[in-house]
């Protein structure tokens, strides 16, 4: 079941990038990181190479705040932090930053982790500047940079898996535990659309479709988006019959 967990999540990081991306080309960009000169050189070529502005966070100052109050759309996270992948999975279930890993080991099982954990983007340790400014770029333009080997074995995955491995739920047990309004949230949150996107596709504030989530969390005994994701997507074609499903917003 984890494997498929993340290679759904991966679909569910592109569905979502892709929804976006138009965000992003004139958010700031930062840099978290403990390696000072790293990260003041990283922010030297983005402002010198790119149309927007880059900036460092602070690791003494409060995540959450900082990249609000910066107005951050893309992240870019040293991949040698104890907690850089803990991060990049908090940011994918609860902002609409994209998270880019930098000086990640050129391991494909690491990077895969990665990507699973909610990353829109790798760039190993020996990369180019050029690599890394053409990777920034890919992912605020809604796309995913990683390996071809990578993205093709986790598209790969995705089909055999959802179908030989078990889901711990069905299509009853969504009926019987969730409400309407749980069962419209689950959809659109399966489909990898933000607290703003759920929000404004069924005419609720984001807090409450935060709320909603948690709820459906506990009742489904999920622990994120990317393990409901995969689970939806085992049981989604006898769900159809009996909840229609949700447009994506355009």
């Amino acid at each position: 079941m984890r494997r498929l967990i993340i290679c759904t999540r991966i679909v569910v990081v592109y569905t979502a990038a892709a929804l976006r991306s138009h965000h992003m080309s004139h958010a700031c960009i930062a840099v978290l990181s403990d390696d000072r000169l790293l990260a003041e050189g990283v922010v030297q070529l983005i402002n010198a190479e790119m149309p927007c502005t880059a900036c460092v966070i602070d690791r003494r100052a409060p995540l959450w705040d900082r990249l609000q109050s910066e107005r951050v759309g893309v992240l870019l996270i040293d991949s040698r932090l104890e907690d850089a992948r803990q991060i990049c999975s908090a940011l994918f279930d609860d902002s609409d930053v994209f998270v880019v890993l930098i000086a990640a080991p050129d391991d494909d099982a690491w990077i895969l982790e990665a990507l699973s954990a909610g990353a829109r983007g790798v760039v190993c340790r020996d990369a180019s500047t050029a690599h890394l400014l053409k990777a920034i770029a890919f992912v605020q333009g809604g796309q995913i940079w990683a390996s071809r080997r990578v993205l093709s074995a986790a598209w790969l995955k995705i089909r055999h898996l959802a179908r030989t491995e078990e889901s711990p739920l069905h299509a009853n047990t969504i009926q019987e535990r969730l409400s309407t309004r749980e069962r419209e949230v689950l959809q659109c949150a399966a489909m990898g659309l933000t607290y703003k996107q759920v929000a404004a596709t069924l005419g609720i504030r984001p807090s409450t479709v935060k709320a909603h989530l948690m709820q459906i969390y506990r009742k489904l005994g999920v622990r994120g988006r990317g393990e409901l994701a995969a689970a939806y997507s085992r049981i989604l074609p006898a769900l159809d019959e009996q909840t229609p499903r949700l447009r994506r917003p355009a």
